[in-house]
């Protein structure tokens, strides 16, 4: 069963997963969702330090250390990152953004160390390593990912291009979370393996799921996710397939149940932590 919930564990913190450190409107996924490119099918957010804290929460913060840390230089200090989010676009690139505060010189000196050349895009640093990946450092952010990936990043933080966040849909699913440790937001482009059978029947536009642990002793984490449609008649009419699911269940997830409100179907459940 442990194994089980890894692995969604992982789906949720998206393939690689993410994270989010949030205040009352998970500030940290905002922000990545704001610098995420407008074709970002699915981003993941993690608050790194709550993870930390928190043993349930442990194989999200090893999956971080392992597959978003171990794609970082090594100049990047795992305890000054506050939090980190993966975001996937529609073409498969992979966009790595950590956020907290960094020692920059640290940095610089592991770029050079390793090879990588500076420059700078548009008034915004950047380093470039072999011909393709390029390392940007954007306020208190490092963004990492494929060059043209990165530089789209740079100018979505100067207003040149939208963001994810522009989308309205996946912009209202992330308005609709709750204050959460870990969560994903994704477009209808983008779906997690254990609800395939669910979402292949219904047409929603955009989705999140958030993960938190409101009681630490009771061995469950507390799900909560939220579908947008284009009306409320169709959120209505997925009520019906929504409602087999609830009723059929999953096996990672136990307590689940569902309510319309308007244009969303929220769905809240637990997941068994052994």
């Amino acid at each position: 069963m442990k194994r089980k919930i890894i692995s969604v564990l992982i789906v949720l913190a998206i393939l690689a997963s993410g994270l989010t450190a949030c205040t009352t409107k998970n500030i940290y996924l905002i922000q990545a969702i704001k610098i995420a490119p407008e074709d970002t099918i699915a981003i993941s957010c993690l608050d790194v330090e709550a993870a930390a804290e928190d043993p349930d929460f442990e194989p999200m913060y090893d999956v971080f250390l392992e597959r978003t840390m171990g794609r970082m230089i090594s100049g990047v200090d795992v305890a000054d990152v506050s939090a980190s989010s993966v975001a996937r676009t529609i073409d498969n690139d992979i966009v790595y953004i950590l956020i907290g505060n960094f020692n920059l010189e640290d940095i610089r000196d592991a770029l050079t160390d390793e090879g990588w050349i500076e420059d700078e895009y548009e008034g915004i640093e950047i380093w470039t390593g072999g011909i393709v990946f390029a390392v940007a450092v954007i306020d208190d952010m490092i963004v990492t990912g494929y060059i043209d990936s990165v530089e789209e990043c740079v100018r979505i933080h100067k207003d040149e291009e939208p963001s994810m966040y522009d989308n309205e849909d996946t912009r209202a699913v992330a308005d609709k979370l709750p204050v959460v440790p870990s969560c994903v937001v994704a477009t209808a482009d983008y779906t997690p393996p254990e609800l395939e059978d669910m979402l292949s029947e219904i047409e929603y536009l955009a989705y999140s799921m958030g993960i938190s642990n409101e009681n630490r002793d009771d061995e469950v984490l507390d799900v909560s996710a939220w579908f947008k449609f284009d009306s409320e008649a169709r959120a209505e009419a997925a009520m019906e397939y929504v409602e087999d699911f609830v009723e059929n269940g999953v096996e990672v997830y136990t307590s689940i149940s569902a309510r319309l409100n308007g244009q969303f179907i929220e769905i809240t459940a637990e997941m068994e932590i052994q």
